[in-house]
């Protein structure tokens, strides 16, 4: 008799490690050849995990399984690279599990593996990523693996090991001081602006808190950069495909600038049938309207998707805001890898200055939870995009497209493919009166288009 062999898989339940059972178990899926940020990946909301389903993946699941267990579903937003919190949140995992006598063991070749892009992070000059590599390893066996090669590294290896001292101080005060397994999230948090202040100090990050290091989101340990056009490589796609799409951070820049555009609206005043001080007696013929008076100001919410297939500028991004009213709330978005960020950059009569335009990524990755969002403001709600819509890895699927879709209907959304028509919707929402014969609306209406033209022109011709 002919002995077939079948692959052997290992599959986790994590299930097991809830606290108390979710309302539906979880889809697992094999991350074995496809491009992810991590060979780990977990969704407690959406309620699926991305684990290698093979006897060395074991490791891996069984982290994913201490997330589940101890980790928040959503992670909260910061103002530094959300990296370096998943790099502490990994770590304190990690020594939750030691300390339960369930060790994250890699086997000889994933700890080769994890050697080997430790030396090319220092070989490529990228001491951002061999921080966040190492921070990662703490309660793991590739932690003394790391250490030792981090003393070939002489300076650089004694900033990076610094760090991962501290962090793991930190994490085992934290647990006794709690006497329990694992340290709080708290301390995590703590931790994990501590680090963020450290490679600020370093050089390590931008002025926004933002890394410029390519390495992939997740867990950090063993995995290299981001690369979705390998051979064969579709993971991303699939994800995708599977209508996953990026978590999302809402953030605010600094409103530190007026909304100079909201002087085109006026202040709030108008004309009315009733009131105390006479303005407009030629309106008497018409409407009657002669009073002057408060009026509600008519306001809008402008999404604007800044990924790289729009090629929009930070100084486009300001002409809109210096052509957009007063009481309308702007943001854009962008992406990249499993996440991206939405961020306000106007709202009320204030907006953000020219620095804090530049976008958070190349990719789109977060368009269903970006309309999610734009969903719940004020209306008119404008979208600013080519329509083109992704999930993870920036792979587009009729999956993605479909909720946007439906999300774009019932929310009233209304999609405008570049800036140039925005101006001029934002223009035509302020300029309409319920109140205000036809007449007067169309000749308010171009008196507003060319001041914003004016304006236009005058920041084009600032930044020449």
């Amino acid at each position: 008799m002919k002995r077939i062999l079948r692959p052997r898989t290992c599959r986790p339940y994590p299930e097991l490690f809830e606290p108390e059972r979710g309302e539906a178990p979880y889809r697992i899926e094999d991350s074995n050849g496809r491009p992810l940020p991590s060979r780990g990946l977990v969704n407690k909301v959406e309620r699926w995990m991305f684990v290698p389903l093979d006897p060395w993946g074991r490791p891996v699941a069984r982290h994913e399984g201490g997330h589940v267990r101890d980790s928040p579903p959503n992670l909260p937003r910061v103002r530094y690279d959300l990296r370096i919190l998943h790099a502490v949140e990994d770590a304190r995992i990690n020594l939750g599990l030691d300390w339960r006598e369930i060790p994250v063991e890699l086997d000889p070749v994933a700890l080769a593996n994890v050697r080997k892009l430790a030396a090319e992070d220092e070989q490529r000059g990228d001491l951002f990523a061999l921080v966040i590599r190492s921070v990662a390893s703490i309660g793991t066996n590739a932690e003394a693996d790391l250490a030792d090669l981090l003393t070939l590294y002489e300076s650089q290896g004694t900033f990076v090991q610094g760090q991962v001292d501290r962090v793991r101080k930190g994490l085992e005060r934290s647990r006794a001081r709690a006497r329990k397994p694992v340290a709080p999230f708290g301390a995590a948090l703590r931790l994990a602006r501590k680090l963020a202040r450290e490679l600020r100090r370093a050089g390590l990050l931008e002025a926004d808190g933002s890394s410029s290091s390519p390495m992939g989101t997740g867990c950090c340990i063993g995995h290299g950069l981001i690369d979705d056009d390998e051979e064969g490589g579709d993971g991303g796609g699939q994800l995708a495909e599977a209508g996953v799409a990026g978590e999302l951070h809402v953030t605010r820049a600094p409103l530190t600038v007026s909304l100079r555009g909201g002087r085109l609206a006026g202040r709030g005043l108008g004309a009315r049938r009733e009131g105390s001080i006479i303005r407009y007696a030629h309106r008497w013929p018409s409407d009657r309207a002669i009073f002057r008076g408060r009026r509600r100001r008519s306001s809008a919410t402008v999404l604007v998707d800044v990924s790289g297939s729009m090629s929009l500028s930070a100084d486009s991004l300001d002409r809109l805001l210096l052509a957009t009213p007063a009481g309308a709330l702007v943001a854009i978005y962008s992406g990249r890898g499993t996440e991206g960020e939405l961020r306000i950059v106007a709202s009320g009569t204030r907006r953000a200055g020219p620095k804090h335009l530049k976008p958070f990524a190349r990719g789109n990755i977060v368009d269903v939870p970006a309309l999610e969002w734009l969903a719940r403001q004020p209306e008119p709600r404008l979208w600013v995009s080519d329509g083109a819509v992704t999930g993870v890895g920036d792979h587009a699927s009729d999956a993605i497209e479909e909720r946007c879709t439906a999300i774009v209907k019932k929310g009233r959304i209304e999609r405008i493919g570049n800036l140039e028509g925005t101006v001029r919707r934002l223009v035509d929402a302020r300029a309409r009166r319920t109140d205000v014969p036809a007449v007067t609306r169309q000749h308010h209406r171009a008196a507003l288009r060319a001041r914003a033209a004016r304006l236009a022109r005058k920041a084009a011709d600032a930044d020449s």
